[in-house]
């Protein structure tokens, strides 16, 4: 990460998010064109393709550095206390799951893979897929 070329040797790579150096990360969730980082103090970071929307970030088709995803914290999607706890990252979308059970997705969605009900939608930043709230699985 960080640069567009192969690495064939492990290389400590540092990241800031305001300020704070440097970011724990506290885990990876990789796909095949984009990967995302949570943190420990639950910023989650992007980093490759995002020509589809996957990594939740508006106007960027792709980045070599890690990019925080700001939606959850500048548009109040997460109530007070709540966080994103895992993410699972799919070649073309990406799913976030908060601690309260709320379920968010990005990317395209032509194979109704983001949970919602509009099948031609691409979402550039995440949607709340409320399809499956309060439903016994």
């Amino acid at each position: 990460m960080g640069s567009s070329e192969n690495q064939f040797e492990p290389k400590l790579a540092t990241y800031s998010v305001n300020d704070q150096y440097p970011v724990s990360i506290q885990a990876v969730y990789p796909s095949k064109n984009h990967t995302l980082l949570l943190t420990s103090n639950n910023y989650v970071l992007g980093t490759g393709d995002n020509s589809f929307g996957q990594l939740g970030i508006q106007m960027v088709p792709q980045t070599t550095k890690p990019v925080l995803l700001s939606w959850f914290q500048e548009s109040r999607a997460l109530q007070p206390g709540e966080k994103i706890v895992t993410i699972g990252a799919g070649s073309q979308h990406t799913l976030f799951l908060s601690s309260l059970g709320n379920l968010f997705a990005c990317g395209t969605n032509t194979n109704q893979q983001l949970g919602v009900k509009n099948h031609d939608m691409m979402s550039h930043v995440p949607v709340n897929v409320t399809e499956i709230k309060n439903r016994k699985i």
